[in-house]
């Protein structure tokens, strides 16, 4: 039976709405459960022997239906966008906020000019490392489900600029309206004149790398930066043009896409250190920190492409858990450590209990401002330790966030397209 009688259709053991059921065609399954004959299976897919493992689910009551492995796409197939359905069920909301802030916390160290004194330097990596693998790993994850959801580039692109660049906007204009002239060593008069305040402005854009106002934080212990977090925005953009160009060609909807260009991603990050002659190319460094950071962003792609139940998720994020806590200070932890750490969040993230969904998003707000605010407070408190500055740079940040959510992004994710006739699409 394909519906029961409160209108609800049951497949291996996740409820899902009739609104579902219709949009279940639109993803790479291996069954079309409105397909001829109402039987829901292709001939593909019944000649592999599967036909009557497939009928007999269906004809399960609903409390007593199990859910196979190769079934798990459906548990997405839903009248929601599927970023806004994982941010009402899962803890991605949560990952984020609690990323930013480790963002934040890594930064008290250098910004105060105590680099080392950072807890994980010492294991050659940081909480500020760890925490933009995971943004990248929840942006992969869920950009790929966006775009499987409702494949129009218009409309992908459009609801991506939409979640970048306001807030961007906001951080950039106030940093060179307001901090600028609070903080220069140069007069008002003087600092509005200078080509390199206004040419700042161009950060709207991302790819511009100036990072620096005139006469802003010259005497600060990391001098002269603004807003360090913002080298990110423009490698995250990129992988989302990259994932349309998959999407329009096609190769998205390939299970095997997303884990073959991590893989790919991994071997030139593992590489690029080795080739000594590679360092007299400018841009080296930036091009190996995009590979790095891609891994987790497709281990995450291949996660949203495949079926994989919650059982065999789990045991798999784990199992590769366990394997870089025990290869730390090995040659082989990288590479390990850049798969586990995404796989662990995207299982975290769909099957976690905690829900942002009646406070707002304000991790992305986080993230653009702690630095400018963490440079602000050092300049006028330069005695400061850094347990202070992440206390003092930590409220103001949560405060100016939640301003920039309510005010500004929460009103621009209005304007998202709607797309296939589905609501919040």
């Amino acid at each position: 039976m394909l519906f029961s009688e409160t209108g609800k259709s049951c497949f291996g053991g996740v409820v899902t709405s009739r609104l579902a059921v219709r949009a279940l065609p639109l993803l790479t399954l291996p069954f079309d459960p409105l397909g001829p004959g109402g039987g829901g299976v292709c001939p593909s897919f019944a000649a592999k022997g599967r036909r009557n493992r497939l009928i007999a689910i269906y004809e399960l009551p609903c409390h007593q239906r199990v859910e196979p492995f190769w079934s798990a796409p459906l548990r997405f197939a839903s009248g929601v966008d599927m970023e806004e359905r994982d941010r009402f069920s899962g803890a991605f909301d949560c990952i984020r906020l609690i990323a930013a802030f480790a963002v934040l916390y890594s930064h008290c160290y250098p910004l105060l000019g105590h680099n080392d004194a950072e807890p994980l330097h010492s294991a050659g990596t940081s909480f500020g490392a760890i925490a933009v693998y995971g943004f990248f790993a929840i942006s992969g994850y869920l950009v790929t489900q966006s775009w499987l959801r409702d494949p129009s580039m218009s409309r992908f692109m459009m609801r991506r600029v939409l979640r970048i660049f306001p807030a961007l906007i906001f951080v950039i204009i106030a940093s060179f309206v307001i901090v600028g002239p609070l903080t220069t060593t140069l007069g008002m008069k003087t600092y509005f004149s200078e080509p390199t305040a206004w040419s700042y402005l161009a950060k709207i854009l991302i790819y511009p790398a100036q990072y620096g106002l005139p006469g802003v934080f010259d005497d600060n212990p990391f001098p002269s930066v603004v807003n360090g977090s913002l080298w990110t925005l423009r490698l995250e953009f990129s992988l989302y043009i990259l994932i349309a160009i998959l999407g329009v060609s096609g190769t998205l909807g390939c299970r095997w896409t997303g884990i073959t260009i991590a893989l790919v991603c991994l071997t030139v990050d593992m590489t690029l250190p080795h080739v000594r002659w590679l360092d007299r190319f400018p841009f080296i460094h930036q091009i190996s920190v995009l590979f790095s950071n891609a891994v987790p962003f497709f281990v995450a792609t291949a996660l949203a492409q495949n079926a994989i139940s919650r059982r065999w998720l789990w045991s798999g994020s784990l199992l590769l858990t366990a394997i870089t806590v025990s290869t730390v200070h090995t040659a082989i932890f990288e590479p390990f450590f850049l798969l586990a750490l995404p796989t662990l969040v995207i299982t975290i993230g769909r099957y976690g209990c905690c829900s942002m969904s009646g406070l707002g998003d304000y991790s992305y707000g986080v993230y653009l401002w702690s630095f400018v605010i963490q440079q602000t407070t050092i300049h006028f408190f330069p005695a400061i330790a850094p347990a202070g500055l992440f206390i003092v740079a930590g409220g103001a940040s949560l405060f100016v966030a939640a301003i920039s959510w309510h005010l500004i992004e929460k009103n621009a994710l209005q304007l998202k397209p709607k797309g296939l006739n589905r609501p919040n699409t």
